[in-house]
């Protein structure tokens, strides 16, 4: 008998499903950080900035609606999302240079929104698609392992918050002294400082899709769900059977969307992203609110251990 080889992808693969992760903790990052670990004292507090990132998720629904009745004429999804990899990067290099305010700054939110909309096309949408052209069979499991960035994400940003950084105000700034150094870092850009880690780890994921991924698994000689049983001409010619079959296919949007079978499929990975993204990043100020703010780490983790079991299990 044969043995399962459900982890088995291959290198190539594997560089996507890493592609997938760092772009899931990148979302994350530059999402639930300013919302709910900075937002707390400064862009306008965080109700503030929690409804521009409502309203920003909003639009985003509304524009991949849009976007998906063109995905049959779309030559290289690849390049869109290392475009919107590289806007969500721009863009939180703003975040993290740009000083904090005290009260709302119009300039500040408008970029949030823009990074909100960027980073969820980047990470959901596009490097999404993508996954889906080389693992057709086996992209449940692909995405059992490439969600666990959520929890495990919204865990290292708590942690790494209060445990690294100490928070001192002073003249209406944030002074994060970093606690490895003993204040050594005390009087530098916080905000960068405080980011920093999460954007060297979010480049290096955009750099391996840059370099290692491609659109459909036969441009790089590997095969679409690892599957070696085929020839590399069968392989190719399966890859442009498929090109020409999107441009004419039947499965439409409005098609889709009156799918029975295709709401029984998002309504559980509706939950799942609800539960691994939205209620994660909503514990710090709720913590704080009924005062288990020094409990936050173990409860985080504790959090986060269920996750990682919740997403593997439900992709």
């Amino acid at each position: 008998m044969k043995k399962k080889q459900s982890y088995n992808f291959g290198f190539r693969g594997w560089m996507l499903m890493i592609y997938q992760f760092i772009a899931f903790f990148t979302f994350t990052v530059f999402t639930n950080f300013p919302m709910n670990i900075l937002a707390e004292d400064f862009y306008g507090g965080a109700t503030l900035v929690a409804n521009v990132y409502t309203y920003a998720t909003i639009a985003t629904i509304i524009i991949q609606l849009i976007a998906s009745k063109f995905i049959g004429k779309i030559k290289n999804m690849k390049n869109i999302s290392l475009i919107l990899g590289a806007v969500t990067l721009a863009v939180a290099v703003f975040l993290m240079v740009y000083p904090a305010p005290m009260g709302a700054d119009p300039l500040w939110l408008a970029m949030f929104a823009i990074e909100t909309v960027a980073s969820i096309l980047y990470a959901t949408f596009t490097i999404g698609v993508i996954a889906g052209q080389w693992f057709p069979r086996r992209k449940g499991t692909f995405m059992g392992i490439a969600t666990i960035a959520f929890p495990v994400t919204n865990a290292l940003i708590g942690i790494f918050a209060t445990s690294v950084f100490e928070m001192d105000f002073e003249a209406g700034a944030p002074k994060l002294i970093l606690w490895l150094t003993s204040g050594g870092m005390a009087g530098s850009n916080t905000i960068l400082t405080s980011f920093l880690p999460f954007f060297i780890v979010a480049l290096i994921g955009w750099l391996i899709g840059l370099i290692f991924v491609k659109d459909y698994p036969e441009q790089c000689g590997a095969y679409r769900d690892n599957d070696k049983s085929i020839t590399p001409e069968v392989a190719k010619a399966m890859m442009e059977q498929e090109i020409e079959a999107k441009k004419t296919t039947v499965w439409t949007t409005g098609h889709i969307l009156g799918t029975r079978d295709f709401w029984f499929i998002t309504i559980p990975a509706g939950f799942l992203l609800m539960f691994a993204v939205g209620a994660m990043t909503q514990t710090s100020p709720i913590f704080a609110a009924v005062g288990l703010s020094d409990s936050y780490d173990m409860i985080m983790l504790g959090i986060a251990a269920a996750g990682i079991v919740g997403s593997y299990v439900l992709g």
